[in-house]
């Protein structure tokens, strides 16, 4: 992740791509648009190939928009990472808490509580 990062910084830079250059927080919503729709339409076909890319172009998405938050100061990609990864734990109790699910709807239930519960106190 921190090459795919440091690619976006070395397009970014002034002797790198004009297109990458002028693009905005703005811009990128429509790319990561298009690149959901790309990999929506692989997975329904079960084309592997195309998931495969379709993954790699939506994470390159992401990781560029970041990487244009990071220059704006609006936060760093190490928040990016550690927000999910403490959000996925608080809302697996199940999992990593007292709460017990043996079948993926109670899973997708506990989950949901949590949600919940963090939506109301945050």
């Amino acid at each position: 992740m921190e090459r795919l990062f440091r690619l976006a910084e070395r397009l970014r830079q002034p002797d790198g791509c004009a297109w990458d250059r002028e693009q905005t927080l703005a811009s990128c919503a429509k790319h990561l648009r298009e690149e959901v729709e790309e990999l929506c339409e692989a997975l329904q076909k079960g084309d592997s190939a195309a998931m495969r890319e379709e993954a790699g172009d939506l994470l390159w998405n992401i990781a560029f928009l970041v990487c244009l938050a990071e220059e704006k100061g609006l936060f760093a990609r190490d928040a990016v990472v550690m927000g999910i990864l403490e959000k996925l734990v608080r809302r697996h109790p199940h999992v990593f808490g007292g709460e017990t699910a043996a079948t993926p709807e109670e899973a997708l239930a506990s989950f949901n509580r949590a949600k919940k519960r963090e939506k109301k106190t945050g």
